[in-house]
């Protein structure tokens, strides 16, 4: 990882490697998603616990155009 610039009282840790990912979102109960630039979209379980090793979650057809969303607060 190259070296980054933080605010001060912020801090950077790598928990996951997800190729080519482009936008994250957090669920409700810790799991962090990550869309790519392919069809794939990760999951890492627990990502504000003890982080899990990421995985697909889904494949979206209408790829390049990525995004995440979660409905609300459940």
């Amino acid at each position: 990882m190259r070296r980054q610039r933080l605010p001060a009282g912020f801090t950077i840790e790598r928990i996951a490697t997800v190729p080519a990912a482009r936008e994250l979102a957090v669920a409700p109960n810790g799991d962090l998603f990550a869309g790519t630039e392919s069809d794939a979209v990760y999951v890492v379980p627990d990502a504000q616990g003890t982080p899990g090793a990421p995985r697909v979650f889904v494949r979206v057809d209408d790829r390049p155009v990525a995004g995440i969303a979660l409905d609300g607060d459940r």
